[in-house]
């Protein structure tokens, strides 16, 4: 009875910290995916290469006249890289890496991401492993390797969809 007893406080241990991490995640997940002012990071496909580059200025690890990258740092484990790609100046697409410590992790980003994304794109199914939304122009793709890596890795894009293009370069 006293092992069981044990054992369930063990348990009840580890969900708290599983819980307190993963709350703890939620929030970068939220400061790094920021949507308020923008798609994403106050940065809308179209922006001019000036703004986009002023946003993520502090952050910056490369750029050229047709991309940025840039990488967030959240603790010891929790990395994020984005690569803004310009075409005539302006903000064609956006690859997002995130390197997280478990293959866990990035399935709880990916079930994250997708009720976020769910709530303002129209879900268009999965196919090969890659979830994708899109309206007005807009398509997201989202694929957790995390399996693949032996540790949490999602890459989500951001593309301005071929039919819309004109919309976008003006």
């Amino acid at each position: 009875m006293r092992l069981i007893g044990v054992s369930f406080i063990t348990a009840l241990l580890f969900l708290s910290c599983t819980n307190k991490a993963q709350k703890k995640m939620a929030e970068n997940f939220a400061l790094i995916f920021n949507d308020e002012k923008g798609l994403l990071r106050h940065t809308n496909l179209g922006d001019p290469y000036f703004k986009v580059a002023k946003d993520e200025e502090a952050h910056i690890s490369f750029q050229d006249e047709t991309m940025i990258r840039s990488n967030y740092l959240m603790g010891d484990n929790e990395k994020y890289a984005f690569s803004y790609l310009f075409i005539d100046e302006k903000l064609n697409d956006i690859f997002v890496d995130a390197f997280l410590p478990t293959v866990s992790d990035g399935a709880f980003l990916t079930e994250w991401m997708s009720k976020k994304l769910n709530a303002k794109f129209d879900f268009q199914g999965e196919e090969k492993g890659t979830l994708r939304w899109d309206k007005d122009g807009i398509s997201i793709e989202l694929t957790d390797e995390s399996e693949l890596y032996g540790y949490g890795m999602v890459k989500i894009l951001y593309f301005i969809t071929p039919d819309s293009e004109k919309k976008f370069s003006s």
